[in-house]
């Protein structure tokens, strides 16, 4: 279970002792990709699991599968951050865009969340300002279950500033939706760490804390949601982007798509089948209608027989007939 106690001071620079990316083969610790390289993200099979357990080799973009990732939303249920893991998750937000997010931009009532500022790192100082484009700029509306998320987080960090009140400690009231112990927005670096951390001690493949955002899109392609939605939804100026990069066919979807294929092929298939046998049967129904036509009809000989006997009981008959009113008639 995920403890309180393992938030940092608000505020707070990260470990600099942490190693670069989470998730590092416990034997062999292997360089980290060019950041600068657009790689498709590659769902951790079953297969890739077997390997990175094996030599520690791992896709340059790993992203969950959605029971992977559900596996992880279940662990983090009871951590303090469990919002911010939902919210990176569901909607795709930059590690910076949810750092710097404020009560302000969150609209409950309406269920609708504005992105108008980061909270980004050079080295270890923390610069707020404006997204990184026009199109990061943007409103996002929320689902309901965001929502209770967010209004129950709300409570408790309403909560856990009056009890420190009241000790006499110190708490910032700085409106910030994620914040440390002391009210203090939290240092986007110590999210990185604090998602590693949490991945190890669930038993999961490695991802780093953008993957998740990668990972957002795919379950919404998933989920029949429209590309140019997916495109608004994580900020991205060029649709392209959100096709090329940030999707990727999820094992289930892939199956279902595999199915489906198969099944309008065989479906395609059948009406010209079926056209044929139709016409292999006419043909054959009319062959046999052409046969009776000229061969002469012949009755079974059994059929004849009686017909014979019948005819002759008739004759018999009236021959018996014609003596007997003979006789009787007078001279």
């Amino acid at each position: 279970m995920v403890q309180e106690h393992d938030l940092p001071t608000g505020g707070e620079a990260p470990d600099r002792d942490v190693q670069g990316a989470h998730g590092d083969h416990p034997v062999s610790c292997r360089s980290q990709p060019d950041p600068r390289e657009r790689t498709s993200p590659q769902p951790w099979t079953e297969a890739r699991i077997a390997e990175w357990k094996a030599t520690g080799e791992r896709p340059t973009v790993a992203v969950w599968t959605a029971a992977q990732l559900a596996d992880f939303l279940d662990y983090v249920r009871d951590d303090t951050l469990y919002p911010l893991w939902w919210m990176l998750a569901a909607l795709g937000l930059r590690r910076g865009e949810v750092a710097g997010l404020r009560w302000a931009d969150v609209d409950l009532h309406e269920r609708q969340l504005s992105v108008v500022r980061q909270r980004t790192t050079a080295g270890y100082e923390v610069h707020e300002g404006p997204p990184k484009s026009k199109a990061s700029r943007r409103e996002l509306a929320l689902d309901k279950h965001t929502v209770r998320v967010l209004r129950q987080h709300r409570e408790r960090q309403q909560e856990r500033r009056t009890r420190r009140l009241g000790t006499g400690m110190v708490c910032h009231s700085s409106g910030y939706v994620f914040t440390g112990p002391g009210g203090l927005p939290l240092h986007p670096g110590y999210l990185t760490q604090r998602l590693r951390l949490l991945i190890s001690r669930a038993g999961l493949p490695p991802i780093r804390l953008h993957d998740l955002r990668h990972g957002a899109a795919s379950p919404a392609q998933s989920a029949a949601v429209d590309i140019k939605t997916v495109q608004h939804q994580l900020g991205h100026s060029n649709i392209r982007l959100t096709v090329d990069v940030y999707t990727t066919v999820l094992p289930p979807a892939a199956r279902k798509a595999a199915e489906a294929t198969a099944t309008y092929l065989i479906a395609a298939g059948k009406p010209g089948a079926e056209i044929k046998r139709q016409i292999e049967l006419t043909r054959d129904t009319d062959h046999q209608d052409e046969t009776a036509k000229t061969t002469p009809r012949q009755e079974p000989d059994s059929n004849r027989m009686k017909a014979c006997r019948q005819r002759k009981v008739k004759q018999r008959r009236k021959a018996t007939r014609c003596r007997t009113y003979r006789t009787a008639k007078p001279n």
